[in-house]
């Protein structure tokens, strides 16, 4: 109890340099969770029960979390099935039906008959699905609201992850993710939102695995990794962040963490050989694309990039040093947009030149992103911010995690979409989130106002358009 009543007395001693909370109560108590690791007493439910304390938001963010979720599940309830979803929802019931023989099924697929081993995804969402459809006999609503689930645990997740980096606007940047139109819009029955949610767990456990000497982080996140991968290949690259942090934190002598998602894959494949003769994760594999094709690509993804992140041009200035021009940078880009939808809904006919308009503001508003993000990377910290977690650690693991994500999009996806660039959405908002720090008032509201209403007018349009196909 000695080194427990210390902790305090620093803590009280060091109040005011604490950058976690926002109310004095929650500073405190993060601060004396913090002695406490350094005392090395933080063990079982007294270091769970410290940092619940230390974490534990107030009424008021309660309630706009609690509205966020509630806005992930309203928009997805009820949607008609279209994309994808007949292709997962076939796969559901072969699988509710042959358990051992999850690719082995077929389905009819752009005018041909296709087995599922000949599909680009793994099962395991499946699985969630075909056991939700089969308690739930495949209620359309049941569905969607299993996947708007994964949702609302990603936007749990990236608010802790905002915590534990020591974010001075959490709360905004978890709105600004939850407001994206890749994120609200692009639900459905389709693997991107779950597969965020993945992504997001696996970063959590990962930085937290930085907090003490204990490795059960590290275990838990190479776990997490190695489910992910089973949902979408897409997180197949962030073994190496994974292998990178274990050697930081550890050098060689917890590498052995690694053969947990390289075990879970390993099994995988061999149940694919024992069931259609091959990998599935080696399959699929096309040709790889080439020098100018790839430049097209990033092109591609950079637009993509501007266009799910209303706020992406105000991020570019404000991180490239011009603070005084983000906020006309963000009404800028809304009013462009506005003018196109005043546009649609007057009735006049869309025509080449509109479409041709919207590429340009969105490839702008992305490249200052990019060029934002490169000049923050470069840039030399200004000092070592008390937090739970050294920054620098977190700078690397968060940059290097897109990196890895963007090059194998660009390389393996077979189409550039808005929803594939989901997964670096929260990594650039954590990058670049010092850009929101002098973010007045008013531009602030402009811009979550803005991107909730924009995101809500596409899902309206979304539910019309579905039902009508």
């Amino acid at each position: 109890m000695n080194g427990l009543a210390a902790g305090v007395r620093r803590a009280k001693r060091h109040s005011a340099s604490s950058e976690i909370g926002t109310a004095g109560c929650r500073i405190k108590k993060a601060q004396i969770y913090r002695e406490q690791v350094k005392c090395g007493r933080n063990r079982g439910i007294l270091s769970f029960g410290y940092w619940i304390m230390a974490v534990r938001p107030p009424a008021y963010e309660r309630s706009v979390l609690l509205l966020l979720c509630l806005l992930v599940i309203a928009l997805n309830i009820g949607k008609p099935i279209h994309i994808d979803d007949g292709w997962h929802i076939r796969a559901a019931k072969w699988i509710a039906e042959h358990p051992l023989r999850p690719m082995s099924g077929k389905v009819q697929w752009n005018g041909s008959e296709q087995y599922f081993h000949e599909g680009n995804n793994p099962p395991l969402l499946f699985y969630g699905l075909a056991a939700v459809g089969t308690l739930l006999r495949w209620n359309e609503w049941a569905l969607h609201l299993f996947i708007s689930l994964f949702g609302v645990f990603a936007i749990h997740l990236f608010r802790r992850i905002t915590i534990v980096l020591g974010c001075r606007r959490g709360l905004f940047l978890t709105a600004v993710l939850a407001s994206s139109p890749a994120f609200l819009v692009t639900q459905n029955l389709m693997l991107d939102v779950p597969l965020l949610a993945f992504e997001l767990w696996f970063l959590l456990l990962l930085l937290r695995g930085y907090q003490g000497p204990s490795s059960r982080h590290f275990i838990g996140a190479a776990l997490v990794l190695g489910l992910a991968v089973l949902i979408k290949y897409s997180l197949f690259p962030l073994i190496l962040v994974l292998g990178f942090s274990l050697w930081r934190s550890f050098k060689a002598r917890r590498l052995w963490i690694m053969s947990i998602p390289m075990g879970i894959w390993a099994l995988w494949s061999l149940m694919n050989v024992l069931e259609f003769g091959v990998p599935h994760m080696m399959g699929n594999v096309g040709a790889l694309p080439g020098f100018g094709e790839l430049c097209e690509r990033l092109l591609t993804n950079v637009m993509i990039m501007g266009s799910i992140l209303p706020a992406a041009a105000g991020i570019g200035v404000a991180l490239i040093g011009r603070t005084r021009w983000q906020g006309p940078a963000i009404g800028l880009g809304f009013a462009c947009i506005g003018i196109l939808l005043i546009r649609a809904l007057s009735g006049v006919p869309p025509d080449p030149g509109s479409g041709r308009a919207l590429v340009v503001v969105f490839t702008v508003a992305g490249a200052l992103l990019f060029i934002g993000l490169i000049v923050t990377s470069f840039r030399p910290m200004a000092g070592e911010r008390k937090g739970p977690i050294d920054q620098g650690h977190a700078r690397t693991v968060i940059g290097s995690s897109a990196l890895l994500l963007l090059a194998f999009n660009m390389v393996y996806a077979p189409f550039m979409a808005p929803r594939h660039m989901l997964l670096l959405l929260p990594l650039v908002l954590l990058i670049g989130h010092e850009a929101f720090t002098d973010l007045s008032k008013k531009w602030s509201v402009v811009l979550i106002s803005g991107s909730f209403a924009l995101c809500i007018w596409m899902a309206v349009s979304d539910h019309r358009y579905a039902s009508f196909y």
